[in-house]
């Protein structure tokens, strides 16, 4: 995707955008070289992020990281503002992770793994985010509508995304006397290649997201080179 006319409203500025290689992460970054940005593609697949990062040019580049150690976060970091030239303007904390269960059912590891990667892995962006940016500097943490909305077997995916919203309110009224913002957003069913095969295959799911989403449809992200030719940028009628 690129800029048509002037200068974007990102020209110049350093951005980094993990689990940025696919789905709603890939759109933010998309968007973000086509506003002038120079973006860091942080994925834990290091080799479909140097993909993405091939594809939109030269203003990108890609890391792999695990979002849920906080050395890897604290080089990311690092590497985002070396890319910046020694700032960094806009973060976007994307990783997310499901493995439904009943609670009854559910074991400890899963309710773990699932924190870790959707809350967990937040809570150590904003720490080393915050600490590398100045006044002007945002940082967005991707929650869900399921930080609002319950769903049976979704227990800790839930409780993690609902723990995002509130953990960002605490990072603005602790950043804002730094001049840094930090905003949630909670987007409905997006339809990516994680949600394809998880929410999409299952009879009535994508209905019932349906049903409670004003529009009555759900979302795409922005298209990107190499997607499926069955994703549009605008979004699908329900």
């Amino acid at each position: 995707m690129e800029r048509t006319t002037g200068r974007g409203v990102l020209e110049d500025r350093a951005a980094l955008v993990t689990a940025g290689a696919s789905g709603i992460g890939l759109g933010i970054a998309t968007r973000f070289v086509a506003e002038g940005a120079r973006v860091l593609i942080a994925d834990i697949d290091g080799e479909r992020a140097d993909a993405a990062a091939r594809s939109l040019g030269p203003r990108a580049r890609a890391a792999a990281v695990d979002v849920k150690d906080e050395g890897a976060q604290r080089r990311m970091v690092a590497e985002a503002r070396a890319l910046g030239g020694g700032r960094l303007d806009v973060a976007v904390d994307c990783a997310g992770y499901n493995r439904s269960g009943l609670i009854m059912e559910q074991d400890l590891e899963a309710w773990r793994d699932v924190v870790e990667i959707c809350l967990t892995s937040v809570f150590l962006g904003i720490k080393h985010q915050a600490a590398a940016m100045t006044a002007g500097g945002s940082i967005i943490n991707i929650a869900s509508l399921n930080a609002r909305q319950p769903a049976e077997g979704m227990a800790a995916y839930c409780s993690a995304k609902a723990g995002i919203t509130i953990l960002t309110q605490v990072a603005a009224m602790e950043l804002g006397s730094r001049g840094i913002r930090v905003n949630a957003i909670g987007p409905g069913l997006i339809e990516t290649p994680r949600t394809s095969e998880v929410i999409f295959t299952r009879p009535g799911l994508v209905e019932a997201f349906v049903e409670q989403t004003a529009l009555g449809r759900y979302g795409l992200p922005l298209t990107w080179p190499g997607s499926r030719s069955s994703w549009r940028r605008t979004i699908r009628s329900g």
